[in-house]
């Protein structure tokens, strides 16, 4: 008995050395998934280079087939924009119409830094689904699906 035991025991701790040793295969990079088109999205900005916006006051984005509107969290903003899906390559054209009005709370800084950052955006992809990234020069722009 004492034998069969010591066996037991034996095939018992091989068996969980052996489920120790094996380790899962190091993954891959994830390479980015460029959305096919930004047309007819909206999204609302969750950062600006890693800072998120005032509460109650974040941007937002509307694409539209050749047009980019939205809000900077105070002022309304227009312009145009082009964008190729298969590279996620994105040029926000730096001539835009916004408006100027006096809002009762406001975040200049975070304001300037979306607008700065949309339109020096070179890159866009889908970190997940409905989180886009726009990468530019001005650093990442986070956004959500519009709320």
């Amino acid at each position: 008995m004492r034998r069969s035991g010591l066996a037991l025991a034996t095939v018992s701790i091989a068996v969980l050395a052996s489920g120790c040793a094996s380790s899962p295969e190091p993954s891959a990079p994830v390479e980015p998934v460029h959305p096919a088109t930004l047309a007819g999205t909206s999204w609302t900005v969750v950062s600006v280079n890693g800072r998120a916006p005032v509460a109650g006051f974040e941007p937002s984005v509307t694409f539209g087939a050749a047009s980019v509107t939205g809000s900077d969290g105070c002022n309304q903003f227009g312009g145009t924009f082009h964008y190729e899906g298969s590279s996620g390559r994105l040029v926000v054209e730096r001539a835009m119409a916004i408006t100027e009005m006096a809002c009762a709370r406001r975040d200049l800084a975070s304001q300037g830094a979306f607008l700065q950052a949309l339109v020096a955006a070179t890159d866009a992809f889908l970190e997940a689904p409905g989180r886009l990234i726009l990468n530019g020069a001005r650093g990442p722009l986070v956004l959500v699906v519009g709320r």
